[in-house]
């Protein structure tokens, strides 16, 4: 989330004590993971009520279902924007054009809602259910695509602990509201669609109003950013291949022998997602650590190396400031690799023995054990794929993520044939050759710094004229 190593240079520059640095750490935790772990709670909270209320296990697996679902394709619909909005506010705060930041949030959310809805539709009339339960569902699928783009723009004002809070109260509200209609006699599954939605909604108005309070506008284009797409297409290349690539080898597996069916058209492997699961949560102190790494320790060094460039620096300082610039992000890398891997080999070893009590068999842990290792290596690929961005190499980036997303579908298809025992190789084998073809394009790019960075700029500006632009005259016209 952009913005939180200002507080956290804050926190290590300020002061240099243990509990201070500790302090740094664990808001660097409560930032970037907080809302992870507090839909996690919302989650499985709102099961127990079901489960108190009465309701069958059917109806439990559909809202499980409909909430990993909505979140799940909600992200990546949103990643396909996400990315270049990111860029796009930056650009236009450096500008200081800040009447275009709310233009581009509502563009952005047409453009977004008009695909959702589309999707959503089609899948939604596919599936037997009461209508009543396809609505509340579609209503959270269509909010979570808004929340995406909201934390987005929100981020970039440095407001991540609103967004925290926003998170808290949201998951209060959602219990509430639940337990209010399940005591008005609703079915379970309607209550905790209500309660959930009504919940996001609710967060949805509140970031909305953040937004407006921090960026004026006078008016409201929906095409403000229509021509930028063309300038920088790799960002959305780069988001939505990276997030395709995440849960790939899970929509693979639903077609396993190992699916389960809970009605026409709503499948999962539970012999599979539970595993994964468990897995992706032991990565959780290798991000903490990157944005600790990358926001105080390697930013100075980038800071001090561009500042050499731009303030009259001989050559034989800059080739020094980039020498220290890529020791450090070595350093950096080669330490949070070695923190994760240990991680990886605790979970394998120890943890994995632990989750027998949650009910995973053999089958389940050796697929946990595989995982862990594959959410390692495609941590260390995250993190290269930001530091690559950092430098601009929008190409290394949107390379190394579609590379990611191919391998990890077709890997798991593959490894489907060989039985139980090799599933999750194909998303181990993914991470790792992304993460090594982007290890060797991020030290090759460096080599070349200054070229890549400053030589490659074309000597007279041009706009790049593209479909989108044409597409933006055109109907602006």
């Amino acid at each position: 989330m952009a913005g939180v190593g200002f507080e956290l240079r804050k926190l290590f520059k300020e002061n240099s004590g243990y509990v201070d640095t500790m302090k740094a750490y664990a808001t660097s935790a409560v930032v970037t993971e907080g809302p992870m772990v507090l839909s996690i709670v919302m989650l499985s909270g709102q099961r127990l009520l079901m489960k108190s209320g009465g309701s069958s296990y059917n109806k439990m697996e559909i809202f499980v279902l409909f909430m990993t679902y909505s979140m799940i394709f909600s992200m990546l619909i949103s990643n396909i924007l996400n990315l270049f909005l990111s860029r796009f506010i930056s650009d236009c705060i450096f500008e200081k054009k800040y009447d275009k930041i709310m233009s581009a949030f509502f563009e952005a959310a047409a453009i977004l809602l008009c695909l959702g809805g589309i999707i959503g539709y089609l899948y939604l009339a596919s599936v037997d259910l009461k209508l009543e339960y396809k609505i509340l569902a579609m209503a959270q699928f269509s909010t979570m695509i808004i929340l995406w783009i909201e934390m987005c723009f929100l981020s970039a004002l440095r407001k991540y602990i609103e967004i925290l809070k926003s998170f808290v109260i949201s998951v209060l509200l959602s219990f509430i509201i639940t337990v209010l209609l399940m005591l008005l006699k609703f079915d379970p599954l309607f209550a905790s669609l209500s309660g959930t939605s009504i919940a996001y909604f609710i967060m949805l108005c509140g970031f909305l109003k953040e937004m407006i309070k921090y960026y004026p506008f006078k008016k409201i284009s929906l095409f403000v950013f229509f021509k930028d797409l063309d300038k920088y297409p790799s960002l959305c290349i780069i988001g939505f291949f990276m997030t395709l690539g995440l849960y790939g080898h899970n929509f693979v597996m639903w077609s396993s022998e190992y699916k389960t069916v809970v009605i026409e058209k709503m499948v999962y492997c539970v012999i599979y997602d539970i595993p994964c699961f468990f897995a992706a949560l032991t990565i959780i102190p290798m991000l903490v650590l990157f944005t600790v790494s990358l926001e105080v320790n390697f930013y100075e060094k980038y800071k001090g190396y561009f500042s050499t460039v731009l303030y009259g620096g001989r050559l034989e300082d800059i080739k020094v400031a980039r020498k220290g610039m890529v020791k450090m992000i070595l350093r950096e890398l080669s330490y949070i690799l070695e923190v994760q891997l240990f991680i990886a080999i605790i979970a394998v070893v120890f943890i994995a023995n632990l989750l027998k009590m949650v009910g995973m068999d053999i089958n389940m842990i050796g697929i946990f054990q595989i995982l862990c290792f594959g959410y390692c290596f495609f941590g260390l690929m995250r993190c290269i794929i930001i530091v690559l961005l950092y430098f601009d190499d929008r190409i290394g980036a949107a390379v190394t993520s579609v590379t990611f997303a191919v391998l990890s579908i077709a890997g798991t298809f593959i490894t489907l044939r060989f039985g139980i025992r090799f599933y999750g190789v194909g998303f181990v084998g993914a991470a790792i050759l992304a993460s090594i073809y982007a290890i060797i394009r991020l030290f090759t790019f460096v080599k070349n710094l200054e070229y890549n960075v400053f030589c490659k700029q074309p000597l007279f500006f041009e706009e790049k004229r593209g479909i989108f632009t044409k597409l933006a005259e055109k109907i602006g016209n």
